[in-house]
Formats: structure tokens, sequence, C-alpha cells
């Protein structure tokens, strides 16, 4: 009995690790998409004014959007479903 328990424990914790691991590696790949589309809306503004309409390359599909200022003042393509906050410099 004591047996199969330290098995059952050490199974768990295997499989936590596991989880631990995968989740680690989905959101380090999220942080750095996330920058790759901030470069590429704060690029698609350059020489433009706010309101101006812009569009940047994606995994090979257009975004097109407008010219908004982000909270740090930069101007950056905002495609129009984009959620407030989703190019903010973290």
């Amino acid at each position: 009995m004591k047996m199969e328990r330290k098995n059952w424990k050490r199974a768990m914790v295997f499989i936590l690790l596991i989880v631990i691991v995968l989740f680690l590696l989905y959101n380090v790949r999220a942080f750095f998409r996330g920058a790759e589309v901030r470069e590429k809306s704060l690029a698609a503004c350059e020489g433009l004014n706010f309101g101006d309409e812009c569009e940047f390359f994606l995994d090979e599909e257009v975004i097109g959007g407008v010219c908004e200022e982000n909270p740090h003042g930069e101007l950056v393509c905002r495609p129009p479903q984009a959620p407030e906050g989703f190019f903010r410099r973290r």
C-alpha cells in the first residue's frame, strides 16, 4: 500500500512538471509573438499621422487598421477589432 501511494505521488509530480513546462513554453512563445506584432504595428505607422490608414504583414497575411496613439504616445497600426491596450509596451 505504501509503495502504491509513493508511485502515485511520483506520477502526479511528473505530470505537474510536464504541465508547468508546457505552460511556460506556450507563454514565452506568445510573449515574443506579441513583441513581433507591436514592432510591426509601430513600423506600419512610421511617417503617417493619427487617423491615417495603415497595414502590416503578419504570417503572410495583411493586417489593416488605423494609426492610433498607444498609452506611451507612439503611433501604432490598430486593427478595428484590436482590444484596448493590445499594443502596449510591457
